[in-house]
């Protein structure tokens, strides 16, 4: 079930997923939202930083843990553009965090962006949670999804971050040999084994 400032939120999200968009990064956001007050926006850096983990949902739990302190995770909730993968969901939940919402899928960004996946959805990670965490979405979805439109680069395997960081350098020769991406950074890499789409909210 969604609460009423749950748009709010989930708008400021995709405002950052915007943002990380802009700076050359991956289009994603996250807000961490405790109590009724947003604490802490986070956008993705995985470009900017060369980290294959700086997934906003991560940068986010980093950052809380670093500038508020472990406590303010606990307890709160995470607002993400996109949903989140299987690494940023495992992270959460270590961190605390008892609610997700999210607004385009894992299916839309497979559309949106290609690239590879872990398959896995948010809300089947986390389904055998304990403590147990909700798992709302998706939430204004076409909003989110018009966020992930506005990015050129595709979901780039760590091997490629560097290449990418700044628009400078060349993609490594053996990525540009594989037959399916020898069209370049516009490629579209469709997803595999990924589970059909739908909502979810799980405790």
């Amino acid at each position: 079930m969604s609460h009423p400032q749950d748009e709010v939120h989930l708008r400021s999200a995709i405002a950052a997923a915007r943002q990380a968009s802009a700076r050359g990064d991956m289009p994603f956001g996250a807000v961490l939202v405790k109590d009724g007050q947003a604490l802490l926006t986070a956008l993705n850096n995985q470009v900017t930083t060369s980290d294959c983990t700086g997934h906003a949902e991560v940068v986010l739990i980093r950052e809380a843990a670093a500038q508020l302190g472990p406590h303010a995770l606990r307890g709160a909730t995470v607002y993400a553009s996109g949903e989140p993968c299987a690494m940023c969901s495992g992270a959460m939940f270590w961190a605390g965090i008892t609610r997700v919402v999210f607004g385009a899928t894992t299916p839309d960004i497979g559309t949106a962006l290609g690239g590879p996946s872990l398959g896995a959805r948010c809300a089947d990670v986390l389904a055998s949670a304990s403590p147990p965490v909700r798992v709302v979405g998706p939430l204004l979805r076409e909003e989110a999804v018009a966020a992930l439109a506005l990015s050129d680069r595709p979901h780039l395997p760590y091997a490629e971050f560097a290449a990418a960081r700044a628009e400078i350098g060349t993609v490594p020769e053996d990525f540009l040999s594989q037959p399916e991406r020898a069209q370049g950074s516009e490629v579209r890499v469709p997803f595999a084994g990924m589970a059909d789409e739908r909502d979810s909210e799980r405790t």
